[in-house]
């Protein structure tokens, strides 16, 4: 009598010789040994090299700690490219290393490989808020010139996108506050690459077409670079592995390009043409979709990477052209400060945004107003309150600085500091969690920002400035200048509210602020919300409030509380009002009036609100070089000079159908292989070029710059009327809608 049996050994991944012997077992004994059956598994040679970073020193660097297996951009450990060793995340262990900005970690291969198949594989883990970016080399040239075969952009909010033989290649999502693993593959016998985040093949392409559609046949080194003050990317089991050579099992297809779009004329054809291979071992069958637009082209603009912008600084520096730390936006102007009050207050700016500011390369720096003892003298014994300022875009983290006297250069002791959360393209009030005194001395009112390159979150006015008063800054906190240093001649939107000081009344309450409206465009029917303070020492409740527009009829209403001594509540009083009148200003008084109050002075604030009259952001150019000479689509065929501003074209228009698209052909003037032209129309008439839902990237034909193509379409179901095109030219790096660029040109055409 016999029987079978069947056992399953399913964990044989790596390579190998393995020898299996059975035996029986009986209530005698064991029997003697069958076999052995030899299984060979076959490939390279396994694991070649891994890192769990556990046996490093938390908060010492990675490669001051081991300098053999690490290394950084420019061959330096222990300096700032080098990263970190952290306990704040891991994947496996303890540790895991954690890229920052500036941050450049290498791990070399030695000397290049050239044929093998290869594995590349680690944990990700990156916070909410954070972005991450990393590259695999073809060759590794510490200071020299490199070659990209792969980069991975982790983009904020779990966006994702690859270069892989051309910028943006193929996209993908990632979840915050999670570990993922990433593994690249990449087989050199048959020169192919794939990528994997989180378990899903992204991307499968010619290995020596690199990043950027030329590269070679070589694996030699990963770098892991911090770009911006976003990034803080944690990695965890790095591990390389020799997987060996030989195609993949099954069928495998590889697509080149991987998507095509094409503007087909009515009643006309078009030709295209993609390569589809089959690199595997098993017949392959594909079906291929085409996909009609439903909606405007919008395309979304890849993120600039460390090379472009390299470049177009190379370029700049042989033109004799600084690249500016400080960068004002070029944007829309924010308006009149809506807190006009009868408190005390202390300010350079003449109450009215006109730009903003930030780092050309992104980063952190401080903003200040200073007041010398001269100044302060008539308010030694009253309290900083409040402190405003104006936000373009939103610093994080953004903090508030109070500093005491120094220097007519440089401010004293921190007196102060929070952190706060402003929001953007609107005047902010903030009231400080303690009340600074004021001693009569040297008083400096400063906020701190931190923003990634392309924002600009300090609010200025028109100027001219208060040199060394209303305009200082700092790059590293320590040195200040004023923002003439930097050739900008501007204020800081930035106010200090003083109260008196003394002991604090019993029956004390007001206005802190108006909530609700503020100034913009676009305004029509608008709630109207205030903040009231207890500012005494017993708690409050049923407070009067009411406010007033224009001088006009008084609504009233009544706060119930109860409000506690030294915190606020806010109050919306009921129906709205009605601020539609585009360019006027509105006046609202908020008051309140409690029994027993024992100091009126702070009952009431007044605001200015604006119904802004809506605008387009202005863009401008430093350098004549490369130029729109003409644009042809459908009836515009415009030929034009160099202009440094936006050249208004607006009274040339062109017609499209909705649904419909149209094709538009660029010639550049003075071409550049590396010129770049986008299109944005804002469809949907709010005065902004979004780069969501109303871009248009245009291809580069030929690689030469001499001209682009591309199309626009309008929207299935948009409504008639006329829509504001802008087009714009620019070397290098990704074109904006608005702001300064040292190359190309602007100009604004009615669809």
């Amino acid at each position: 009598f016999t029987t079978d049996t069947f056992f399953n050994d399913n964990g044989l991944t790596t390579p190998g010789t393995y020898n299996y012997t059975v035996t029986a077992l009986y209530d005698e004994g064991e029997s003697a040994a069958a076999g052995p059956v030899t299984i060979v598994i076959p490939g390279g040679g396994g694991a070649i090299f891994e890192d769990n970073f556990d046996a490093y020193i938390a908060g010492q660097q990675v490669a001051c700690q081991n300098p053999v297996d690490w290394t950084t951009w420019s061959n330096a450990p222990c300096g700032t490219e080098d990263a970190y060793v952290s306990n704040l995340h891991a994947h496996s262990g303890a540790n895991s290393a954690v890229i920052a900005q500036n941050n450049d970690l290498v791990k070399n291969f030695g000397d290049p490989y050239t044929t093998g198949k290869y594995s590349i594989s680690f944990w990700a883990y990156i916070p909410t808020g954070k972005t991450g970016y990393f590259n695999t080399l073809q060759s590794f040239v510490p200071t020299g010139t490199s070659i990209w075969g792969l980069e991975v952009y982790f983009n904020a909010a779990g966006a994702g996108s690859i270069n892989a033989t051309g910028t943006g290649t193929a996209t993908f999502t990632w979840t915050p506050d999670n570990w993922f693993e990433v593994k690249h593959i990449v087989n050199l016998d048959d020169d192919l690459s794939e990528i994997w985040i989180g378990g899903n093949m992204i991307y499968s392409y010619q290995w020596s077409l690199g990043a950027t559609g030329t590269g070679q046949n070589t694996l030699d080194a990963n770098d892991f670079f911090g770009a911006t003050a976003t990034d803080q990317l944690f990695f965890d089991d790095y591990k390389l592995t020799d997987i060996g050579g030989g195609t993949p099992v099954g069928p495998v297809i590889a697509v080149n390009p991987t998507s095509v779009t094409q503007a087909v004329p009515v009643n006309g054809t078009a030709d295209s043409y993609i390569a589809i291979s089959n690199t595997g071992d098993e017949n392959l069958t594909y079906s291929i979709a085409v996909e009609y637009p439903t909606s405007a082209s919008a395309q979304t603009a890849p993120i600039d990477t460390p090379e472009a912008i390299a470049q177009l600084n190379s370029r700049m520096a042989a033109d004799g052209i600084s690249t500016g730390l400080v960068t004002l936006a070029h944007g829309n102007a924010g308006g009149v400060s809506p807190n006009q009050t009868d408190d005390e207050t202390i300010r350079y700016d003449d109450g009215v945004n006109f730009d903003a500011i930030g780092l050309t390369a992104g980063g952190t720096f401080q903003v200040a107003a200073y007041w010398p003892a001269a100044t302060m003298a008539q308010y030694a014994g009253m309290k900083l309150e409040q402190v405003e300022f104006y936000t373009n875009t939103v610093p994080v983290p953004c903090k508030i600085k109070i500093y005491d006297a120094g220097t007519p250069t440089s401010p004293g002791a921190l007196l102060h500091e929070e952190t706060v959360v402003p929001t953007g393209l609107s005047w902010n009030t903030f009231l400080l969690s303690s009340e600074v005194d004021i001693s009569g001395a040297d008083l400096w009112i400063a906020y701190e920002c931190t923003h990634p390159a392309g924002e600009y979150p300090a609010g200025c006015d028109a100027g001219p400035a208060v040199v060394g008063y209303g305009d200082m800054i700092t790059l590293d906190g320590v040195v200040w200048d004023p923002m003439s240093t930097f050739g900008l001649n501007y204020n800081w939107n930035l106010v200090g509210y003083l109260i008196p000081g003394g002991p604090a009344a019993t029956n004390d309450v007001g206005v802190q602020t108006i909530l609700s409206p503020v100034t913009g465009p676009n305004l029509g029917d608008e709630i109207v919300t205030i903040r009231v303070r207890n500012f005494g020492t017993a708690t409050q409740s049923n407070i009067s409030v009411s406010y007033t527009l224009d001088g006009e009829a008084t609504v009233t209403g009544t706060l119930d509380g109860p409000i506690v001594s030294g915190t606020s509540a806010d109050f919306t009083f009921p129906g709205t009002v009605n601020l539609g009148n585009p360019g006027q200003t509105y006046i609202f008084v908020g008051c309140t009036a409690l029994a027993g109050d024992e100091n009126a002075s702070n009952n009431c604030k007044t605001a200015n609100i604006i119904n802004v009259l809506p605008t387009y952001c202005d863009a401008t150019t430093t350098t004549q070089d490369e130029f729109i000479a003409n644009v042809t689509m459908g009836s515009i065929n415009n030929s034009s000079g160099w202009q440094g501003g936006v050249a208004d074209y607006t009274s040339i228009s062109t017609t499209i159908e909705a649904g419909a698209s149209q094709d538009v052909i660029i010639t550049n003037g003075t071409p550049w292989a590396s010129d770049i032209v986008y299109i944005w129309v804002d469809w949907n008439k709010n005065y902004e070029f979004e780069s969501d839902t109303e871009l248009n990237i245009l291809t580069n034909v030929g690689g030469t710059g001499a001209s682009f193509t591309g199309f626009v379409t309008c929207p299935t179901g948009q409504a008639g009327g006329e829509y504001r095109m802008r087009i714009r030219m620019t070397y290098s790096t990704a074109p904006t809608p608005c702001g300064n660029a040292s190359y190309g040109e602007i100009e604004d055409y009615t669809i």
